[in-house]
């Protein structure tokens, strides 16, 4: 069974505020994710099911989608994870710095990461297969799988989305694209687990950046920026 847009519906501010303030943090944490091996060392431990209403993943999913889930929830399909929602390490980005959580119970952290640690390489060709960016303000845990493995959605789907960060829209110490500034909106990925969904209305699909580019090139107004990424 799958999450809908209606069944896990984006709570207004208010409510988000609220929830903000009542949640509580995990005072303890079972992994940390503040590098792509780390990050990959938790992807792979995941349970691919979560099937009982008893699993610390069904707290976490009510904090994400603001409703309990229906179960079974498949797990390994997830691409993206709030951290600040789950047992891990804060990590350290610019300068932020955060104490230390200590270290959960065994039977706690087996209860939410089931899977054996990977070997060195069982993390290594993870990594040759997934996009794992490390945005440097962000408390999400995103592991994609490849472009190339990807379809577009038909027109008029809800879509669960992650906003792209401006720091990964950079290139030679520059933004690529001024979001908000001269009619550029922002940037969108599909990423099961964000919590965000978006209606994508009607759909124009490109099978290169290059042509994207040229198809699209008058409402951009930095579309410099492809021809000098060479994309």
């Amino acid at each position: 069974r799958s999450m809908t847009h209606r069944q896990f519906g984006v709570p207004e501010l208010a409510e988000l505020s609220e929830l903000t303030r009542t949640r509580t943090r995990p005072r303890c944490a079972c992994f940390s994710a503040c590098n792509q091996r780390e990050t990959a060392d938790f992807f792979l431990r995941l349970p691919r099911y979560v099937s009982s209403a008893a699993s610390p993943w069904v707290a976490y999913f009510e904090a994400v989608y603001h409703e309990p889930p229906p179960l079974p929830v498949a797990l390994h399909e997830f691409e993206a994870f709030h951290s600040l929602h789950l047992p891990a390490q804060r990590c350290h980005k610019r300068n932020l710095w955060f104490e230390p959580l200590p270290q959960c119970a065994a039977s706690k952290c087996h209860a939410w990461l089931p899977g054996q640690r990977p070997t060195a390489s069982e993390v290594d060709a993870f990594l040759r297969t997934r996009s794992v960016p490390m945005p440097d303000s962000s408390s999400l845990i995103v592991a994609q799988r490849p472009v190339s493995n990807r379809t577009h959605p038909p027109r008029g789907q809800w879509l669960e989305v992650l906003r792209m960060p401006a720091s990964l829209l950079m290139h030679k110490g520059k933004r690529l694209f001024p979001e908000g500034a001269s009619q550029y909106g922002c940037w969108f990925l599909p990423a099961r687990g964000a919590g965000l969904f978006v209606n994508v209305g009607r759909v124009g699909t490109q099978r290169t950046f290059r042509s994207a580019s040229r198809k699209y090139r008058r409402f951009m107004r930095n579309s410099y920026a492809w021809d000098d990424m060479g994309i």
